[in-house]
C-alpha cells in the first residue's frame, strides 16, 4: 500500500469515471492489507451501457453469494467465457430481478411491466455485512447524435431488461438454434477471412504449438477453462456479449491473457497442477483466486460502489454542482486515487479541467493516473537506435534469430528493448501536457508512487528503466503471449 504505515485506518475514495472493466478495482482491493480497516469509496462510471451493466452484476455476484468460490466461478465465466451454463443464469436472473424491482414502477418485475419502465431509478444491493454497491443508471439517456459521448449506446438498464427478458424466455426457445446462431456470430468476428493473415502472424508469435492450439481453442470455444476440462454445461450465450439480436460484440484481437499479469497467471496455474502449455488453464486458475479473494475482502471491508453509465466530463460536473448528492456523492467530496485511463491521451486539457478540482488536497499521496497508447502509432524507433537495440537483443539471446517467424516478431522485441523515454517526453510537450496540467493545478510526477512509467517495470523504477523480465520465457511470455503493448507510457499528476 503507497499511502504509509499510518494508513491503515484511514478512509479514501478513488474513481475510475472510465471504468471499461473492474480489473484495476479488484486488483486494488486485493492489494490491501489483511488489517485495513478505514471506509473505502470507490466511484464507477463508463458511458458504454453493456459494460457498466456487466460491472454491476460482477460486483453484485462477488459480493451478495456467500460461497466466495462459487462467487468465484459464476463472475469469471460471465466476465470472459462466451458461454455460460443453466445455473448461473438462474443467479443472475435472480440477481437482475431483485435490480430491477428497484428500478421499475410497478408491483412486480415482469415483461408485461418494462412498457411502464421510468429511467434514471438508483439502486442498492448489499454486499455482504459491510460493503453496498448503489447508483443509478439511464440518469444520462443516451443521444441520437453520434459525436454525442452518449451517441448511439443505450443505457445499462436496456441491457438488463434485454439480459432478463432472454434469460425468462429460454424455456420457449429452441435451445440448440440459439447456440448455433451465437457460435456462428462469435466466429464470424473472430474467424473473419478477412483477419486471417493477422492471426497467422499472430501463431508465428507463438513459440511452443500448445501455445498455438490453446489460442485456437479459445477463440473457437470462447470459454475459460482448463484444456480438457468438460465444458457440456456451457450451453447459454453470455448475453453481456451479445447485442439484443445476437451480434457478437467484441474484437476479434480480445484476449484476457493481455489482461493481467502473464507471469502471475502462469505461477497461479503451475500452484493448481496446470501445464504451463495450458495458457487458458492457468488463466482459470488465477482469476478463479483472484475473485475468490476480492469476494472475501467485500465481505469484510468496508467498501461503498457507486455506479453510473456516463460520460465522465458528465459526472465530475454534476459532482462539483453538487446534483449526485442524493446517492451519495456530495459536491465536498474528493478523490484520493483517480484513474482517467487513456482518455488522457485524447483530450488531457478537458481530463484534467474536469477531474482535477476533485483530487484531494489534504492527502500529499493524491494522484490522477492515466496512460498513454495512441502515441505508439509515432512512436517506433529512430533508424539511429536500432542498431543500438539489435545488438541489446543480440546479447539477450531473446529470440531464435534464424526462425522464419523472425522478421515477424522482430519489431515486437525492438519495442521492448528501446529505450523510449525521451520520444515520449516530446510526445507529451506536442500535446501541451504540462501547460494543460498547470492550468488545472495539477503537475506531471516525475517519480512514479501509483504505477510504472512503463510495463514490466517497478513502480518506483526511473521514466528511462527498459521492460524488466526474470528470465527468456518470461520476455517471450510478456512480449508474444499477452501481446503487452511494449511502448505503452502511464503518467501520474499531482496537484501543484
Amino acid at each position: 500500500m503507497n499511502e504509509g504505515a499510518m494508513s491503515l485506518d484511514r478512509d479514501f475514495a478513488i474513481a475510475y469515471p472510465v471504468s471499461g472493466d473492474i480489473r484495476n478495482i479488484v486488483q486494488t482491493v486485493n492489494a490491501l492489507p489483511e488489517d485495513y480497516s478505514g471506509n473505502l469509496t470507490v466511484l464507477l462510471s463508463d458511458v458504454d451501457g453493456i459494460l457498466v451493466a456487466r460491472n454491476l452484476l460482477l460486483l453484485a455476484v462477488l459480493g451478495s453469494i456467500d460461497d466466495s468460490a462459487q462467487a468465484a466461478e459464476i463472475a469469471l465465466h460471465l466476465w470472459y467465457s462466451a458461454f455460460i451454463r443453466p445455473t448461473d443464469v438462474a443467479v443472475l436472473c435472480h440477481i437482475i430481478g431483485s435490480l430491477l424491482e428497484q428500478m421499475v414502477h410497478g408491483d412486480s418485475v415482469t415483461v408485461k411491466l418494462w412498457e411502464q419502465f421510468m429511467p434514471a431509478d438508483s439502486f442498492s444491493i448489499q454486499l455482504g455485512k459491510h460493503s453496498i454497491l448503489k447508483g443509478a443508471l439511464a440518469r444520462y439517456p443516451p443521444s441520437n447524435d453520434p459525436s454525442h459521448p452518449n451517441g448511439g449506446l443505450c443505457c445499462a438498464q436496456t441491457h438488463l431488461m434485454d439480459f432478463q427478458e432472454f434469460n425468462m424466455k429460454l424455456n420457449e426457445l429452441d435451445l440448440k438454434e440459439e447456440l448455433d446462431h451465437a457460435f456462428k456470430s462469435m466466429h464470424d468476428v473472430r474467424f473473419d477471412p478477412s483477419r486471417a493473415d493477422f492471426h497467422d502472424r499472430r501463431g508465428c508469435y507463438l513459440e511452443q504449438p500448445s501455445h498455438r492450439l490453446a489460442d485456437f481453442k479459445f477463440r473457437k470455444m470462447g470459454i475459460v477453462l482448463p484444456f480438457g476440462a468438460d465444458n457440456g454445461d456451457f450451453c447459454i450465450p453470455n448475453r453481456t456479449m451479445f447485442s439484443a439480436d445476437g451480434k457478437w460484440l467484441s474484437k476479434d484481437t480480445a484476449d484476457p491473457l493481455g489482461s493481467w499479469n502473464i507471469d502471475d497467471i502462469v505461477l497461479a496455474g503451475q500452484a493448481r497442477g496446470a501445464q504451463t502449455e495450458d495458457l487458458y488453464g492457468c488463466l482459470y486458475f488465477y482469476l478463479s483466486d483472484q475473485l475468490r479473494t476480492f469476494a472475501e475482502r467485500l465481505k469484510h471491508f468496508r467498501i461503498t460502489f457507486h455506479l453510473l453509465d456516463a460520460p465522465s466530463t458528465a459526472v465530475s460536473a454534476d459532482i462539483r454542482a453538487g446534483t449526485l448528492e442524493q446517492l451519495g456523492l456530495p459536491k465536498t467530496i474528493s478523490f484520493d486515487r483517480i484513474d482517467v485511463s487513456s482518455e488522457i491521451d485524447t483530450d488531457a486539457f478537458n481530463v484534467l479541467a474536469d477531474w482535477a478540482p476533485l483530487l484531494s488536497s489534504t492527502n500529499s499521496h493524491a494522484t490522477i493516473v492515466g496512460h498513454f497508447l495512441a502515441w505508439t502509432r509515432r512512436g517506433d524507433p529512430p533508424i539511429s537506435s536500432i542498431g543500438e537495440v539489435m545488438a541489446r537483443l543480440y546479447e539477450e539471446q531473446a529470440f531464435h534469430y534464424r526462425s522464419p517467424a523472425t522478421v515477424i516478431v522482430l519489431k515486437k522485441y525492438i519495442h521492448a528493448r528501446w529505450e523510449n523515454s525521451g520520444p515520449f517526453a516530446e510526445y507529451l510537450e506536442t500535446r501541451y501536457t504540462k501547460q494543460n496540467a498547470k492550468k488545472a493545478g495539477v503537475q506531471l510526477k516525475h517519480k512514479h508512487t501509483v504505477v510504472p512509467h512503463r510495463v514490466c517495470t517497478p513502480i518506483d523504477g526511473a521514466s528511462n528503466m527498459l521492460p524488466v523480465f526474470k528470465d527468456k520465457n518470461s520476455m517471450y511470455l510478456n512480449i508474444c503471449v499477452a501481446s503487452t503493448p511494449m511502448s505503452e507510457r502511464f503518467v501520474e499528476f499531482c496537484r501543484l
